[in-house]
Parts: structure tokens; C-alpha cells; sequence
């Protein structure tokens, strides 16, 4: 089907549009596996809704995001490390097209991505509230294109490529969500582009025991001291 763009809103990921915009990233991204890929398309459930003409907040600011994976601030990718590229052809109005763009803008998008032009791939290992995964592997762009887990391929991207204000600020619960969220939506395009049912996400771990309250605590020492006292006397 080729690539798909219009000038507002996202794609339903069950769509032509939608599938044929998948079938073109997978190609553009040949050299990574289907994991990377896939936890890649999954981001972009919340990012753009897999329109390569998405404006951030379907406004035209070039301190923004734009794209497929919002590069921010637009101005970069528009003026900067996307110009020249294969298929560059940005669309620079939400409410009629450009007469120069073209949905192949897509492709443009994709090939910054697959070399890291833009710079974005930054380790933020150090923000992640979620005990149970491990992502300091990914902090090494190359290792995420070889990635093997879904999940992880999925988290790893959203913290160090989108870096959004869940990523900065948001709770333990906060980012779990928007993880499990965009682990969705890679789990249909992962299907859709041909793999298997992935295995279920990590389970958090179990919240630690409250502590004693300080009453309890008292009282349970004064027993302890009564019985040593008790065992004493009886010794004697």
C-alpha cells in the first residue's frame, strides 16, 4: 500500500493506512529484528498515532514535536538532520497540505531514526521506578537494535529515545502504565508484521511488609524481655 499521512490526527492501528505505514518502517529498518521494530511502532501508538504529518497536539510549532516519534524540537528535523534525505517532504500546515510534501515523508523520518541523526538515544537507565525490568543493556543504541524481548524493546525505547514527562517525572505506577500501554500496541504490529504471540510482560514485584507500628514494636520487646527475664529465673 505504500505510505499513509494526513494532516491531523492518528491512524487506528487496525487500519490499511496504519498497516501499510508498519509494512514501510519494517522495511526502512531492515537491519534491526522484529522486537526492535515492533517496540518502535508501539511508542508510536502515543506519539503520533502513526501519522508521519503529525504536528504535536495537531498544532504547527516548531518548537514541538513532529513525526512519527515527535522529534522535538520540530525546527531539527525540518530545517537540520532530515533535509536531503530519501523521501524528505514535510508537511508545514494542519489545515491544507503543503504542495511539496508527500506521505514518503515517513521514510525520511525512519532513516534519521535507524543512524540516531537526530541524537535523541540517551540513557536515562536512571529513571526508571520499575524494579522489575532491567534496561542498562539498551543504553547502547546498537544493542536495542538486536533486541530479542518485546517488553523490553518497548520500555527501552520510550525512556531512552521519547524521554517524555512520564519518563522524567512520572510515578512507578505512572510509567508502568504508559509501558503496558505502548506494549499493547507493539504486540498488535508485532503480530500483524509476522511474529509470534510474545510472552506475557514482567509481573511488578510484591509491595514490602508495613512496618511495625512503634506500639507493637514496644510492646513485642517488653514480651521479649519478660520471657529472658522468666528463663533467668527459672535457670536459678
Amino acid at each position: 500500500m505504500g505510505w499513509s499521512a494526513k494532516l491531523k490526527g492518528g491512524y487506528n492501528i487496525n487500519s490499511e493506512e496504519a498497516h501499510g505505514n508498519f509494512d514501510e518502517i519494517r522495511s526502512t529498518l531492515s537491519d534491526w529484528t522484529l522486537e526492535a521494530v515492533a517496540g518502535c511502532i508501539g511508542n508510536m501508538s502515543g506519539e503520533s498515532g502513526y501519522n508521519p504529518w503529525r504536528w504535536q497536539g495537531d498544532r504547527v510549532n516548531y518548537s514541538m514535536g513532529y513525526g512519527l516519534v515527535q522529534f522535538t524540537p520540530a525546527r531539527g528535523y525540518i530545517n537540520d538532520y532530515g533535509v536531503g534525505l530519501d523521501g524528505f517532504s514535510p508537511n508545514l500546515n494542519v489545515n491544507v497540505q503543503t504542495p511539496t510534501a508527500t506521505p514518503e515523508d515517513g521514510k525520511a523520518q525512519m532513516l534519521v531514526l535507524k543512524d540516531d541523526r537526530a541524537h535523541k538515544w540517551i540513557n536515562r537507565t536512571r529513571y526508571c521506578k520499575m524494579p522489575e525490568i532491567d534496561l542498562s543493556p539498551y543504553a547502547d543504541f546498537s544493542y536495542y537494535k538486536s533486541a530479542t524481548d518485546l517488553y523490553l524493546a518497548t520500555a527501552a525505547f520510550m525512556f531512552m529515545y521519547e524521554g517524555n514527562a512520564t519518563v522524567l517525572y512520572g510515578s512507578e505506577s505512572a510509567q508502568r502504565s504508559m509501558v503496558n500501554a505502548r506494549y499493547d500496541a507493539a504486540t498488535t504490529a508485532y503480530e500483524y508484521l509476522g511474529g509470534s504471540e510474545p510472552p506475557e510482560p514482567p509481573e511488578p514485584p510484591e509491595p514490602p511488609e508495613p512496618p511495625v507500628p512503634r506500639k507493637e514494636r514496644k510492646a513485642n520487646c517488653f514480651t521479649c524481655y519478660a520471657i529472658q527475664f522468666y528463663t533467668i529465673l527459672k535457670r536459678r
